[in-house]
């Protein structure tokens, strides 16, 4: 596949953005649907993982990469193209689809930390992408980073982190007069709340944090995903980001936004309108006066060229804001749809996500619904939709199908942890044949219910309905519908393009409910992955279930995740 010069930075920076989320796997599953206070994004898991894309608007469908960890360093310098900096360790990503993770300790306080490390950032002269995870950020360890960081790099993201002018082990060690300590080790003092982005000293870091942005003057992808940000320090960094004039991506997660950060964010977003093809937007909520805050972000996406993604994550909205938000979908569909990109395959991809839906009566919800759905009609040019886990009630759910026939180019569609009963499946199945290139299906925790007993056979049957008008599909996830022992009934032989399944956490604990479907992916042309975790509770029962694939396994490379 031959891509542009902008498309080929992109490409490299998704993968230093998936690589080690292949590696966290075996740590714990992949929550079923993004928030903002985790992960504000459409995520599509690759081929060969259970990782996903952080909101870069790379289709997941058009690479499939396989990374391979490694248990010793990578030597060549020259290989290294990303480094994530986490809260015990870094891991180091290669050229050649590999990584390495390096646990830290400190050898005089035993407590880990990155602070000796920092400085292996002007090592590698093909770094593209620095990423901090989880780090309690002093003035100085910022400032460590800021003479350290390449000024070429294109990617630079920061979550989850804490900025303080001083941390409490770094105060304790000056306390203890020991001129030979350096920095900040990272122990869980149980105090996290009384460290959280809220005086002045911290105002300091983030006006640290924006000086890193503009040393990095090449950046192209910017993430920062800071839930306690508030929305005076997000207004600072919303002035310093008009700056950052080769953005190609933009995502912000922060705890408030209010009109003046509103304001310089949409400001960014309508100067780079040539350049920006994809912005994630996430909140907790929207400061006074907040009608005018959303309409700002609203208006100013609509100025963007050639979208690709764009996705939009509040915690707790209010009813206006609700209205406002589904109406103005239908506005999305117009600089798509003007440039032509579905004929290159691209086109929009759109994630949607509020928070506290449950707070409102039923009637508002379908009335939103049905909002949605209309401007959803609208959208033909669309290749991506990610509503999941609004926990959206049946009505409401076949509302939104029933928009979905308009959607011809539709790639990607993910509505897990909604509500979907027989008649959504059924209507699903009916729209899904006129969606031709669909190749990601994501429908985890939509067919449960209280019911257990009755919720199982029901849902191998919807299921069921519905994968019978998908034959192109690449990537199916159906985690957590207590499929039990109807999980015999899925049929993966008439989807012959499929390269991974999930079937975790299913209720399904005897080996011969599994056995037709692993006897299916033996035989089956492209399947790679088939996530079969915490179903099997018996050792027993997982070792006859391995049968099919230890017989077959010269012959196939399959993954079966047990989780045992």
């Amino acid at each position: 596949m031959h891509f542009s010069s902008v498309r080929r930075i992109s490409l490299i920076c998704v993968l230093a953005l998936i690589v080690t989320d292949i590696w966290s796997m075996r740590d714990k599953q992949h929550d079923d649907h993004d928030q903002p206070k985790e992960k504000e994004e459409v995520g599509k898991p690759t081929a060969t993982s259970d990782a996903s894309l952080s909101g870069v608007g790379v289709n997941q469908s058009e690479e499939s990469v396989v990374f391979q960890q490694l248990q010793q360093k990578i030597n060549d310098n020259k290989k290294i193209i990303a480094l994530r900096f986490k809260k015990e360790s870094i891991v180091y990503i290669s050229s050649e689809g590999t990584f390495y993770e390096e646990k830290l300790r400190d050898e005089k306080t035993g407590l880990a930390s990155v602070v000796s490390k920092i400085d292996c950032m002007s090592k590698y002269p093909k770094l593209s992408s620095v990423e901090f995870q989880h780090i309690k950020f002093s003035k100085k360890l910022l400032e460590d980073v800021i003479s350290y960081i390449p000024k070429n790099i294109r990617l630079l993201s920061f979550t989850d982190c804490i900025f303080r002018e001083k941390i409490k082990e770094e105060e304790d060690t000056e306390s203890k007069s020991d001129p030979s300590s350096t920095g900040t080790s990272y122990k869980n003092d149980g105090n996290d709340e009384d460290t959280s982005i809220a005086d002045a000293s911290d105002d300091i870091g983030v006006k640290l944090l924006c000086d890193i942005m503009k040393r990095c003057s090449s950046l192209t992808h910017i993430i920062l995903k800071l839930p306690t940000l508030t929305d005076q320090q997000l207004e600072i960094v919303g002035a310093c980001l008009k700056k950052c004039s080769r953005l190609v991506s933009l995502n912000i997660v922060a705890g408030t936004m209010g009109n003046k950060s509103c304001e310089h964010l949409a400001t960014t977003i309508e100067n780079l309108s040539e350049t920006l093809t994809c912005v994630a937007l996430g909140c907790d909520r929207f400061s006074v006066p907040d009608e005018e805050s959303l309409k700002k972000i609203l208006v100013s996406m609509k100025s963007i060229k050639n979208p690709e993604y764009i996705g939009i994550s509040i915690n707790n909205i209010k009813a206006t804001e609700l209205s406002q938000l589904f109406g103005s979908v239908k506005n999305l569909h117009r600089s798509s749809a003007a440039t032509g990109s579905e004929k290159k395959g691209a086109g929009l991809q759109l994630k949607l996500f509020v928070g506290n839906l449950k707070t409102f009566d039923r009637v508002m919800i379908f009335r939103n619904a049905e909002t949605l759905s209309e401007s959803l009609k609208s959208m033909k040019h669309l290749a991506g939709l990610d509503i999941s886990g609004m926990n959206l009630n049946e009505k409401a759910m076949l509302a939104i199908i029933n928009s979905l026939d308009n959607c011809t180019n539709l790639r990607a569609l993910n509505l897990s942890n909604n509500v979907l009963n027989a008649d959504c499946a059924s209507k699903l199945g009916d729209v899904l044949k006129k969606v031709p290139k669909l190749d990601m299906l994501s429908m985890c925790g939509c067919f449960c219910s209280k019911e257990k007993e009755k919720s199982s056979s029901d849902s191998g049957n919807n299921i069921s309905r519905i994968l019978i008008s998908t034959p192109k599909l690449k990537f199916l996830y159906l985690s957590n519908n207590n499929l039990g022992e109807t999980m015999k009934s899925i049929q993966i032989k008439n989807l012959p393009e499929l390269q991974l399944i999930d079937l975790s956490d299913n209720s399904c604990n005897k080996s011969e409910d599994l056995l037709p479907l692993l006897e299916q992916a033996t035989d089956h042309p492209k399947l790679h992955v088939v996530n079969l975790h915490n179903n099997l509770k018996l050792y027993e029962e997982a070792i006859k279930a391995r049968a099919p694939l230890n017989k077959h396994s010269l012959k196939k490379n399959i993954v079966a995740i047990f989780g045992l």
